[in-house]
């Protein structure tokens, strides 16, 4: 399991093409950030075994990494909790 935060840009896919990326993803971005949504790296791959995506609107770019924010930590720890299912 995996958690991905503010990570992909335009063109990620792309570096990325050659790697086979495996797992259980989970995305959280935020809308105002240059980083933002990981579904083209990771949607839909081969061996991709789930993938959830949590987009936020806070408008702080990409501060929303730089403190433990509820907006972000509830709803990742629900989806550890779900995955260690």
């Amino acid at each position: 399991n995996y958690a991905i935060m503010g990570m992909c840009h335009d063109g990620t896919a792309d570096n990325y093409a050659d790697k086979k990326i495996c797992g259980n993803f989970y995305s959280i971005f935020e809308a105002s950030d240059g980083a933002g949504s990981c579904k083209t790296l990771l949607e839909n791959k081969e061996c991709t075994k789930g993938f959830e995506e949590l987009e936020l609107h806070m408008g702080n770019g990409h501060g929303f990494l730089y403190q433990p924010y509820h907006q972000w930590v509830q709803p990742l720890l629900q989806w550890i909790y779900k995955a260690g299912k």
